[in-house]
This record gives C-alpha cells, structure tokens and sequence, in this order.
C-alpha cells in the first residue's frame, strides 16, 4: 500500500517546538498541578490533616508503573497494526515514540488539542505519510471515542446512585456527546466527499486557495482510512480491542494506585474520581487539565479517603497517566526536531573554506 512519492517528509524544521519551550510548559504544568491538589487540600480540612495521613503501600505503586507500561506498549501496538500496513518501514518502536510524542503534547496544550500534531510528525519522520498518518489517526480517534462512549454509559448505569447529581449529569452529557461524535464520524467515512476540483484550486488564490487545499487533504485522508477498511478490514477492527486494552491498562493502573492509598472498599469513589479525571482531560482549559485535575480528584475524594490520601492518589495517577509520559514523550520530539535540523547545521570551523583552500579548488578543477 505504500506509495514513496507520498512520503512528504523532508530536511528542515517542521514541528514548532523546541527545549526551552517545552520546559516552560512542563514547569506550568507541574505548578498547575501542585496548585490544584493544593486547593483541593484546603477545600477539605486544610494542611491539619495530612498529619493524620497514612503513608501509601510502595510495592503497588511500582506495580501501577509497571501497568503504565503496558499501556503505552498498547497504544503504539495499536498504531502499528494500520502504519505497518501502509508503510512497512514503519516499525512498532516508532509508533510507540509517536504515542509518547502525542501524549507529550497532548499533556501540554488545552483538551489535549496539541498531541495528534507531535504523533503526526514523529510518524513521518518514521517514514508514513502526513495523509496516512491522519487516516490512521481518524479510525484511532473513532475506536477511542466509541470504546469511551460505551464505558461511560457502563458506568452512568452502573453506578446511577453513587455518583453526586454534578458527575452524573456531565456524565450524561459527554456519553451523549460522544455517541453523536461516533455517529457523525461514521457517516463521514462511509459517505464524506470533500475533494474540490484541481481546477478551482489552481484558479483560487490567498484564505480561498488555502481553505481548498485543506479539503482536498482531509479528501485524501479519508479516502486512504476507507481504503484500510476495504483491504485490510481485519486490522481496521483490532483497533476496537486495541483501544480496549489501551483504557483496560489505564482502568488497571488507576485501581491499583487508588489500592496504594485505601486498601478496602471506596469502589464507587475510585470510579467516580475516574470519571472526573477523565471530563477533566478532554474539557478542562489548562494545559493537560493540569490544576484542575488534582483539585478536582482530591475534593472528589477527600471526604471519603482522607484529605491526605485523596492528594495522594490523585497527584501520583496524574504522574504515571500523564507527567512522566509527557517528559519521555518531549526528549522524542526534541531528538526529532535534532535529526531535522542536522541538514543544516552551521558548518565547522575546520570545514570553512579559506581564499587558498578555494584557489586550490579551482586549481584542481
């Protein structure tokens, strides 16, 4: 299916992003975090009971971190199984620096509107095309939102009685909205024409040529995601249990961490502040949900679990679900944004030519 006059890759910095802007970011989102479990703490009974804290079980929490890693396994298994089909020089280790480029990003911006741009760029880099990249990207999105759709209305049934009127209510509202979303995507790869004629864009100039453009790049994409479906219709489907196993590993590692700080009982809690962290990652404004998360989770759960504990889990499932993935996944885009910019480098001293190196050129030619 490959084709290698589509890959579009090439020399030169094409992701805007760089060291000292992702440290910022990082920086604002780990105070953002801090700042928020703070709030949450104070909400609760103040600094007075994380005296009475009892300290968290370390043997789980390192069986959560090693969970993390299934899940970030999963997910770049879950991009390999469509790039591999597209271009087999795609490999399953740069499709898991992908997912951890997009979750760098993603924990980096609003709604996590940033991350689908870094796993874009890293899988070009790796040799997929930027309209393939999207297609993938599109059945991706469409097994994600439909497996969320489904364990939100799991858990807004299962639980109709334990979850406060609030949660409930943007429970509601997220399922529905994410249903719709399913319905509206489907729709769109079964019947979706947005191809303009070349004619029209050749003829168009400025906002017009550029709106075009963009059509006829979604067009593509889209008919590339249909061709996955019609030639490769089993792969396409293992992106459903794929996608199971990505939120399946997140549910494990989040159960074991919430374990780690309350031994017994507190499931519906536990779920509870799921969801929460959850609304909280694809609707909050702040740059990965960071501040809001944590505060949030620990008002959520403080007067069940304990001020202290509260804190705890919530401050230690954002480190595994999102900071440390964010970290590994940034040092994946620099170390790309270095391999674009290697081309041009400014040249050495001892590679400069000199007025007698170049006469001695010319001498020789």
């Amino acid at each position: 299916m490959e084709n290698p006059q589509e890959i579009e890759s090439g020399p030169g910095r094409t992701f805007d992003f760089g060291p000292r802007r992702f440290l910022s970011a990082l920086i604002l989102a780990l105070a953002l975090a801090i700042v928020g479990a703070a709030v949450g703490v104070l909400s609760r009974g103040g600094a007075l009971d994380l005296a009475a804290a009892r300290p968290a079980q370390p043997a789980l929490l390192v069986v959560a971190l090693l969970v993390t890693v299934i899940d970030v396994l999963a997910a770049g298994l879950r991009l390999h199984v469509l790039a591999h089909r597209i271009s087999p020089r795609v490999r399953l280790r740069d499709c898991v620096r992908a997912s951890l480029a997009n979750t760098c990003l993603a924990g980096l911006t609003p709604s996590q509107a940033g991350g689908g741009a870094a796993q874009l760029y890293v899988l070009n880099r790796a040799g997929l095309p930027w309209r393939a990249g999207v297609a993938i990207g599109t059945i991706n999105f469409l097994a994600s939102i439909a497996v969320l759709a489904l364990a939100g209305l799991v858990a807004r049934i299962g639980l109709h009685d334990a979850l406060p009127g609030w949660l409930r209510l943007s429970t509601t509202a997220t399922v529905t909205a994410l249903g719709l979303l399913t319905i509206a995507l489907l729709a769109l790869l079964r019947w979706g024409q947005l191809a303009p004629t070349q004619d029209s864009i050749d003829s168009s100039r400025g906002v017009k040529r550029a709106v075009l453009q963009t059509r006829k790049f979604l067009h593509d994409s889209l008919e590339i995601a249909r061709e996955l479906f019609r030639e490769h219709p089993r792969h396409t489907a293992a992106t459903i249990p794929l996608t199971a196993l990505v939120y399946g590993a997140k549910l494990a590692f989040t159960i074991v961490v919430f374990r780690a700080y309350c031994p017994a009982g507190h499931f519906d809690d536990m779920v509870g502040a799921l969801l929460v962290l959850v609304l909280a990652l694809y609707f909050a404004p702040t740059p990965g949900a960071s501040g809001l998360a944590e505060g949030a989770t620990t008002a959520y759960l403080g007067g069940a679990l304990g001020t202290a504990s509260a804190a705890g889990f919530a401050l230690w499932w954002r480190t595994l679900a999102l900071y440390v993935p964010v970290i590994i996944g940034g040092f994946v885009i620099l170390a790309e944004l270095a391999r674009d910019a290697r081309p041009f480098a400014a040249p050495r001293k001892s590679d400069r030519s000199t007025p007698e190196s170049a006469a001695a050129n010319r001498h020789a030619a």
